[in-house]
């Protein structure tokens, strides 16, 4: 997402009625311009990327995040071309997207106990996760959801008698 800003359409025939003045005044407005780009880049960094908006595990949308002129009485806010964030900085904007497996028939969304503190999945997969719950999951019937049947193990503390 860029949000353009531009002077109006009459800005510079105003400017050049001015004379001599007008020069100044377009560079002065052309650096309050730079200026309110670079403010209007740090709202939406805390306004709109900090708390319930979105909320951030790492920052680096939120760091990429700027603003700069684009041309001559013209800046934008948003996040450059062929960034390190090109990936997600769609999440900024309006736009929607499908989320497919890569490589399977179902996509697996982590919740509750299968997410870390900072919301990141603790296994890599269906199998990774059985592997380390060391117990089967499984679809229970009429459902897409999948469960784990939780069962008490043996201990494992010598016997002795």
């Amino acid at each position: 997402m860029r949000i353009t800003v531009e002077m109006g359409s009459d800005f510079p025939a105003v400017a050049a009625s001015l004379g001599t003045m007008g020069r100044s005044v377009l560079e002065a407005a052309d650096r309050g311009l730079a200026k309110g780009a670079k403010l209007a880049a740090g709202v939406v960094v805390s306004e709109y990327l900090t708390g319930q908006a979105l909320k951030r595990r790492r920052g680096d949308l939120a760091r990429s995040i700027d603003g700069w002129r684009e041309g001559p009485l013209a800046a934008v806010v948003g996040v450059r071309e062929a960034s390190a964030v090109e990936r997600y900085k769609w999440l900024l904007g309006d736009e929607q997207k499908t989320i497919l497996p890569k490589r399977a028939q179902a996509l697996t969304i982590p919740i509750g106990e299968a997410l870390t503190a900072a919301g990141v999945a603790r296994f890599e997969s269906v199998l990774d996760a059985e592997r380390q719950l060391g117990t089967d999951i499984f679809r229970p019937k009429g459902s897409s959801v999948l469960a784990i049947r939780r069962v008490r193990r043996a201990s494992s503390a010598p016997y002795s008698p």
